[in-house]
């Protein structure tokens, strides 16, 4: 019964007050009127844009300039690279900012390792150049270019089975050592101390230890640690 007369009042009252007890124009007022003053006092406040005096020492903070661009040590210019009709790379540019950590990402045959390719001189370019610092080294030689610093790995690891994992990192630094094809057949002395330092340098340069089996052969070596 009481249900009824509850939902027979809120019909009447739906019909009667459609706009509410308080109707919407009647709360806009009301609200206006509270507002007006609340932005009176702030328009008056000093220190306010459009009110009050502003003091004559205070001056606006100027904005501060944004950091110039890092020094990019790498750098491809619209660099294309066909094959016949076949387009493997297509007018790529970036910068390698100086102190920075990169990666190429994307689908497989989008073009990363020809890219790399390019980079490492394995390929030349067909259209672009590649820039190392202010140095074009668009069409110099894989060698060259491993001698001004830039260095890569393949993806199928090839490893010497008749040298120790020792052995076969330090042929990656072959490019940083002195003794050629002479000193490589005949093995002077200068030749034996200079592998020997790099042996025992190399590790301590990198704050890190050879393992008990750097001194095997990869052959020994499980396919993870190889």
């Amino acid at each position: 019964m009481e249900f009824g007369i509850f939902g027979f009042l809120l019909v009447i009252m739906m019909l009667l007050r459609p706009q509410g007890l308080i109707p919407e124009r009647r709360r806009r007022l009301e609200l206006t009127a509270e507002i007006a003053p609340a932005d009176a006092q702030l328009a008056e406040a000093p220190g306010t844009p459009g009110g009050g005096d502003v003091s004559a020492t205070e001056t606006p903070t100027p904005p501060t300039p944004p950091a110039p661009p890092a020094a990019a040590v790498l750098r491809a210019e619209r660099v294309t690279k066909t094959f016949g009709g076949l387009v493997a790379v297509n007018d790529v540019s970036f910068d390698v900012p100086e102190h920075s950590i990169v990666s190429l990402i994307g689908p497989n045959g989008a073009g990363k390792t020809t890219l790399f390719n390019m980079l490492t001189g394995l390929y030349r370019p067909t259209e672009g150049r590649i820039l190392l610092g202010e140095r074009d080294i668009t069409h110099s030689r894989p060698d060259v270019i491993t001698k001004y610093g830039v260095a890569r790995t393949f993806q199928n690891i090839r490893l010497f089975g008749a040298m120790t994992a020792v052995e076969n990192v330090m042929v990656g630094h072959h490019a940083r050592m002195r003794s050629g094809l002479f000193g490589s057949i005949f093995r002077p002395p200068w030749v034996r101390r200079e592998e020997r330092e790099t042996r025992e340098h190399r590790p301590r340069t990198a704050g890190l230890r050879w393992p008990a089996r750097a001194r095997l052969r990869p052959a020994r070596l499980a396919p993870a640690v190889r």
